[in-house]
């Protein structure tokens, strides 16, 4: 009886508004065929600005996105040099509204602004033709590898398009002497050749994973996110055998 699949009555629900971790493609496709009849949308937030940034709406739901900024936000994409993106080109998510909280109990924030009254939520996205927002990861997550940049998030989208791996992280890690990234992955199966030959096609070298480890569990902290420092030191210190 624990497996019975249980029904319920949703002829009144029109829309759902999904809000908080960023949810992986598999999900998204799931949850839109289960739900078929009813509008799916995504949305930004975080505490520190009231809550809400963007929404999804009508004309504004392209795969992937949060939609455009709410009512009275503005929201704008610094480069690493400090200055404003150009469209599609990623950088910190900067946001000002007038919910912008004056600062935690210490009374500091997080993430230094560059701008006066322009919030810097940590987070690293970008902005499409349309006006949508993309998040990709969190800046403490974002991977320097000599002189580039790797999102972990990207790397990690591409891995989850394997039907055979339900979860997977990427993480900076040391593997024969060398500072690279590496993957720890769940599948029955020994997916490592096929993850790389489905990798080198759409990523450049750089940011495909050279260590790989299939596990039976992602480590995560208290609080259910994963533990990127618990990752990096399995990877680092593991043998190839599954943990």
């Amino acid at each position: 009886m624990g497996n019975a699949k249980k029904e319920y009555d949703i002829s009144s629900l029109h829309n759902i508004y999904v809000h908080g971790a960023k949810t992986d493609t598999k999900l998204s496709e799931n949850a839109k065929t289960v739900f078929s009849d009813i509008n799916i949308y995504f949305e930004y937030g975080l505490t520190e600005a009231g809550p809400r940034v963007t929404s999804q709406k009508v004309n504004n739901s392209h795969n992937e996105s949060v939609g455009i900024p709410i009512y009275g936000v503005q929201i704008a994409i610094i480069g690493y040099n400090g200055l404003p993106s150009n469209t599609g080109a990623k950088g910190i998510i900067y946001v000002k509204t007038p919910s912008k909280y004056s600062g935690y109990v210490c009374g500091k924030e997080k993430h230094k602004s560059l701008y006066k009254d322009w919030l810097n939520t940590g987070d690293v996205g970008y902005i499409d033709d349309a006006g949508e927002l993309y998040v990709v990861d969190r800046i403490d997550d974002v991977i320097n590898i000599g002189a580039h940049k790797i999102y972990p998030s990207d790397v990690e989208r591409l891995i989850l398009e394997n039907d055979n791996i339900s979860a997977c992280v990427v993480s900076k890690c040391t593997y024969n002497g060398a500072e690279t990234i590496g993957c720890l992955y769940v599948s029955d199966n020994d997916c490592a050749l096929s993850i790389t030959q489905q990798l080198i096609a759409k990523l450049m070298p750089y940011e495909i994973p050279k260590r790989y480890l299939r596990v039976d569990v992602i480590p995560c902290n208290m609080r259910g996110k994963v533990n990127r420092n618990e990752v990096s030191r399995i990877l680092s210190t593991t043998s190839n055998e599954r943990t």
